[in-house]
């Protein structure tokens, strides 16, 4: 997603100054899918309007956004119903 207003270049960085080229699959839940569509819809609502899945992403990967600290409880909850 590019800047409002403005017409997409291919190849040519509009956010980060460098162009978006590398493909990447994930492999999401459906609970991690949905989450991650609700937390773009807050944002956008928080008027983030350059946000998108891919986006949110890429900024989670640059470190833009705080990672919770997980008990050793929580650890070994993971992957448990």
């Amino acid at each position: 997603m590019g800047k409002p207003g403005h017409v997409s270049k291919k190849g040519v960085g509009e956010l980060w100054g460098e162009a978006k080229t590398e493909k990447v699959l994930l492999a999401l839940t459906p609970t991690g899918k949905n989450r991650l569509d609700e937390m773009v819809e807050m944002l956008k609502a928080q008027g983030d309007e350059n946000i998108s899945r891919s986006e949110l992403v890429e900024r989670f990967a640059r470190g833009l956004f705080d990672l919770p600290e997980f008990s050793q409880e929580d650890r070994n909850n993971l992957g448990k119903p």
